[in-house]
């Protein structure tokens, strides 16, 4: 059972991609959080864990003051969001088809604006 859902999951997922220099590399890792949505199970999930990463580690950088974690959050959520555009738009290019599953920066930056409303709570873990 456990090889015919990977074989399932590699046929949705093609096997081809379209990398032809260093910008397709950067959007390539941008969009799959550093390669994480290419893990063949759960890949947002994966996604959101990157993301929870982030944030943790602005709570234990910055965790100390509430309104300073809040204001990063929101910086860095913006940042990864943006990013995320682009980086989104070129993958389809990459994969060849119109939203693949491999992509989670989305998710990544889900998580991080999820947070952002958090931070006073969140900030009691920095200390």
């Amino acid at each position: 059972m456990f090889k015919k859902k990977f074989q399932e999951s590699q046929a949705k997922r093609g096997t081809v991609l379209q990398i032809h220099g260093p910008r397709d590399i950067v959007a390539f890792l941008l969009a799959t959080a550093g390669g994480a949505g290419m893990i063949p199970f759960g890949p947002g999930t994966w996604g959101s864990l990157v993301g929870l990463g982030i944030v943790w580690a602005l709570v234990r950088k910055l965790g100390h003051d509430p309104l300073t974690l809040q204001n990063w959050l929101i910086v860095a959520s913006l940042v990864v969001t943006g990013l995320g555009i682009w980086a989104g738009n070129h993958a389809e290019k990459i994969f060849g088809r119109k939203d693949p599953g491999q992509v989670v920066i989305d998710e990544v930056s889900g998580q991080m604006i999820t947070f952002v409303f958090f931070a006073p709570y969140l900030a009691r873990l920095g200390e």
